[in-house]
């Protein structure tokens, strides 16, 4: 099954200064910040306001937003046509993001599949269902959501298939077996033919989403230690005691190695993180979601080990053919 059994919607570059974006241009009569700002996913894990109003922003994404934003608790699966299998280049957002969101290169600009369509409202690109304008539907072609159904049954949904694939997507075992397709064409993805396997994918995987989002509780995240302001100057990991330094005075504590190196698609997320801040007093706001991105990252790193395992017995095992 390839990822375009599912509508796909690509988004412009976005033009970001300091968590604002605001581009070169008048302001209409009717514009304020309350009415305009929206959220954007800038780059994993890093999420930032946009001042979103015509006459400011070129590519507003307005399909993509109203399939996130009119279906209450909607998601989209984030991936790009081209990948390398260093690392995963797939992840979630529940608001609209930036074309390079998981890369920099042109083949890895983000294409976005929202897991629920809404229906028109007047926008050409979003795709019509009937009349009825608070209708929406999966976003999985019919005929291929009823082959899955009828196989997986009772552990079937559209949530449930969302799980199955981040989870295989993220998968370092499923990139190097199918590393040289995914240079070249968007992930083609095995199916299970064991319902319990592919519920348990689809659980593991959820799970991983979870922490993405941040949505996961993190029973102990790792803690500010030292004094100062919180201003990022040269940030630095030390191994030997799971360090990581913002500044000469301030450090996270417990903060492994392994979380400080974790990449997605072309980023190294925590470096990119303070980088982008560098200069920047943080927020208390800003200092507890480090807090909070590092103990994800530690988590989902876990998650991903039980994952492999189950990968390995998909790719391994029986098959179905959609």
């Amino acid at each position: 099954m390839y990822l375009t059994k599912m509508s796909r919607i690509a988004t412009g570059s976005a033009r970001t200064i300091d968590g604002t974006c605001i581009a070169a241009g008048p302001r209409s009569a009717e514009w304020s910040t309350a009415h305009w700002s929206s959220p954007l996913l800038f780059r994993p894990f890093d999420r930032r306001v946009i001042y979103d109003e015509t006459n400011l922003v070129g590519d507003r994404r307005e399909p993509l937003r109203e399939h996130l934003a009119r279906v209450p608790g909607n998601i989209a699966l984030v991936a790009t046509r081209s990948a390398t299998p260093e690392a995963p280049y797939v992840l979630v957002t529940r608001v609209p993001g930036t074309q390079a969101v998981l890369s920099s290169r042109t083949l890895g600009a983000a294409v976005y599949f929202p897991l629920f369509l809404a229906a028109a409202t007047g926008h050409d690109a979003l795709i019509p269902l009937h009349e009825d304008e608070q209708a929406t539907r999966p976003n999985i072609e019919p005929g291929w959501a009823a082959r899955l159904a009828a196989t997986y049954g009772t552990a079937w949904s559209p949530q449930a298939l969302l799980g199955y694939l981040y989870a295989v997507l993220g998968s370092e075992s499923y990139r190097e077996r199918y590393a040289g397709m995914l240079e070249d064409d968007f992930a083609r993805i095995p199916f299970t033919g064991d319902p319990a396997l592919f519920q348990a994918l689809a659980a593991t995987g959820s799970r991983l989403s979870r922490l993405h989002l941040l949505e996961e509780p993190i029973a102990a995240p790792p803690r500010f230690e030292g004094t100062g302001d919180l201003t990022v100057a040269e940030p630095r990991h030390d191994p030997e005691a799971d360090s990581l330094w913002i500044n000469a005075t301030q450090y996270l504590q417990a903060v492994s190695a392994s979380v400080w190196g974790t990449t997605i698609g072309g980023y190294a997320v925590l470096p990119l993180w303070l980088r982008n801040r560098r200069g920047r007093r943080l927020t208390g706001d800003e200092a507890r979601e480090l807090a909070r991105i590092a103990g994800s990252l530690a988590a989902a790193s876990t998650v991903r080990v039980g994952i492999e395992d189950l990968v390995g017995d998909v790719l391994d095992g029986e098959t179905i053919t959609t």
